[in-house]
């Protein structure tokens, strides 16, 4: 009989304790790891609104407290002060132009620029008929204090008065003190340099004369003020205000205003408003360079303004 050898059999378990070795042997290298305060990274919404946070916290700064040597009671009346001078320059239309001053001498830059309108007569077609030759400089333009001091002058004629065109005046420097000047201008026919004395009418006034006369003078005309505008020269400083209402409360605005802030006699603001009142010219317009001065006239479409 043979001797027959069995080959031991293998455990069918081999192979289920090596997984579950596996398995545990990972568990404790995780376990033993892992850090004790793990990092939570948050969802890509939370993280931006985080940020935003951030941002407007910087780009929001707080404002700064009054200074310490003003109360609050102060400050809130410097604060209602400044507020009632913006308000009285706003009612009165106040505008202002810094000028050059070289020498003795303060720079005072204008340009007249004509205004066409339609079927409206303005100061262009008043001088137009007032004068005898539209092509000859019999009108004047002048810069003149208002206290009889000497000023500025140039000629033009009313040809040249529709197309735009720049000057510049020559006023004598006076030091801080406030002075009271008209811008002019006037028809001249004795070669004068001075429009001040010129007497002032209404356009229509001026209109109904010449129509009257049939259109047909042309020697001894009546030398007649067309335009008129106050200004302020205070040291190297010029203002002007709008003269385009004329209402008592409007003048009476005009005078708190300049009595309050200059030393203008009060009788020459109030020629001066009178003067305003009848000429009735385009208020100044006043640029960081220069002062504008509006001329209207009538678009030659319209037959009959």
């Amino acid at each position: 009989m043979k001797n027959t050898k069995h080959k031991p059999e293998k455990s069918s378990l081999s192979s289920t304790q090596i997984v579950v070795g596996a398995v545990v042997l990972c568990a404790c290298v995780y376990f033993i790891g892992r850090p004790k305060n793990p990092q939570v990274i948050l969802p890509a919404k939370t993280a931006a609104a985080k940020l935003d946070t951030k941002k407007v916290s910087v780009a929001t700064p707080v404002l700064s407290a009054p200074a310490a040597t003003m109360s609050r009671q102060d400050y809130i009346a410097s604060v209602a002060a400044e507020r009632r001078e913006f308000t009285a320059t706003m009612e009165i239309g106040l505008k202002s132009l810094d000028l050059t001053k070289i020498g003795n001498k303060l720079s005072i830059p204008i340009k007249l620029i004509p205004d066409k309108r339609w079927c409206m007569a303005g100061d262009i077609d008043t001088m137009k008929a007032a004068v005898g030759d539209v092509a000859k400089d019999n009108i004047l333009v002048s810069l003149e204090p208002e206290d009889g001091g000497k000023g500025d002058s140039f000629r033009t004629n009313v040809l040249s008065l529709y197309k735009a065109s720049e000057h510049t005046f020559k006023i004598d420097y006076t030091g801080k003190r406030e002075r009271s000047f008209g811008l002019h201008i006037c028809s001249d026919y004795k070669n004068g340099k001075s429009c001040l004395s010129k007497k002032i009418k209404t356009h229509d006034k001026i209109s109904d004369e010449r129509a009257a006369s049939g259109g047909k003078r042309t020697t001894n005309l009546p030398e007649t003020k067309f335009f008129f505008q106050h200004v302020v020269i205070a040291g190297d400083r010029m203002l002007s205000y709008g003269t385009n209402n004329f209402s008592e409360k409007f003048k009476s605005n005009v005078a708190k205003y300049f009595a309050k802030n200059t030393a203008l006699p009060a009788d020459e603001l109030k020629a001066a408003l009178k003067t305003a009142s009848i000429s009735r010219s385009v208020p100044l317009e006043v640029t960081q360079k220069l002062i504008e001065v509006h001329l209207p006239y009538n678009d030659p479409r319209c037959v009959s303004p």
